[in-house]
């Protein structure tokens, strides 16, 4: 048996600040590529799931989400880090089979396969700043 403790992973005091910035940011990153995506093609605009309040809201309530599941795993779990990076890019892929659902089930107007695809980088934007920013930005210094 050792005495000395092994150095905690995650800095708990900071996952509510990495939290914030990572919903900023994924809100943000979000909003771009929107932007540059109807620069660059046409998305049709009966498809409801890409409009920016749409986006911005969802982003931030499965980031809440994830950031509650974070600060759990940094308080129970040995390795937090990749245990949480382990379950969000499981959660992450699962999250595209809605998605391209729409293509095969009538159920969403105006699914294409472009706006479906752009409708899976607006899950992976904040889902890579999700799994990198906040464990980076948590960490002890």
């Amino acid at each position: 048996m050792s005495l000395t403790s092994t150095p905690k992973e995650v800095n708990s005091s900071r996952i509510w600040l990495g939290g914030l910035v990572t919903i900023v940011l994924s809100v943000i990153g979000n909003l771009i590529l929107l932007r540059v995506a109807n620069l660059l093609v046409t998305i049709p605009p009966e498809f409801a799931p890409l409009g920016p309040l749409r986006i911005s809201l969802f982003t931030v309530v499965f980031l809440l989400g994830a950031i509650i599941v974070y600060a759990l795993l940094a308080a129970r779990s040995k390795h937090p880090i990749r245990t949480y990076q382990r379950i969000g890019w499981l959660f992450l892929i699962v999250s595209f089979i809605p998605d391209i659902a729409m293509l095969f089930v009538n159920f969403m107007p105006g699914a294409t396969v472009t706006a479906v695809i752009i409708l899976m980088l607006t899950h992976l934007v904040p889902g890579l700043i999700a799994l990198y920013l906040l464990p980076y930005m948590t960490r002890p210094k």
